[in-house]
């Protein structure tokens, strides 16, 4: 999997706790400290680069700062309406934050044309790869299953959020090995 979708899926739900969520929706400088938590993240994961692709790593965490602030914004506006069709209002904002979120990424893969460290490819990577993403995919689950503002009040509810939070996984999975793929074979 490319890096920079790992770093995503990472630092979106393995390290973004309930007291950070919280602290989002109160406050524009959580959304500030959790955008700081992505560019960290992927500078980490995409060790060692050239300055431009600095650069993308700042483009894409204000970017990501812009995306949830907006879902904030939105979310708290319309809270108080009724949720139409089968997705309710935190189902609906989840699903586009995360194709914007998704669609930001993809781009930015192929404007820095940045080959991966070699290190992605090895047994290694891949392993801690594999193991970062199913911990993000498990503490995602365990996170917004117990959401207090947005609770799952029967079983289709339950089946439909968790079949959400495995497509967004799936939607992650699916470019970024595909991308990680094409990148690790320049190398």
């Amino acid at each position: 999997m490319h890096p920079l979708f790992l770093a995503h899926l990472v630092a979106d739900f393995l390290l973004q706790p309930n007291w950070l969520v919280q602290w989002k929706e109160k406050h524009v400088f959580g959304v500030i400290v959790h955008a700081a938590a992505h560019a960290a993240v992927m500078v980490l994961f995409l060790l060692p680069f050239r300055p431009e692709v600095f650069v993308m790593i700042l483009i894409i965490a204000l970017l990501h700062g812009l995306i949830d602030q907006a879902k904030i914004t939105y979310q708290k506006k319309h809270r108080s309406e009724v949720a139409s069709l089968r997705l309710g209002l935190f189902e609906k904002t989840l699903a586009l934050d995360q194709f914007a979120h998704l669609l930001v990424l993809i781009v930015a893969v192929f404007v820095m044309r940045s080959p991966i460290h070699s290190w992605w490819a090895s047994e290694a990577g891949r392993g801690v790869a594999v193991l970062l993403f199913f911990f993000s995919f498990a503490f995602a689950l365990a996170h917004l299953f117990k959401l207090k503002k947005f609770p799952l009040k029967n079983a289709r509810a339950r089946a439909a959020r968790f079949l959400l939070i495995s497509g967004i996984f799936a939607a992650y999975l699916i470019p970024g090995t595909l991308l990680g793929i094409s990148f690790c074979s320049l190398l």
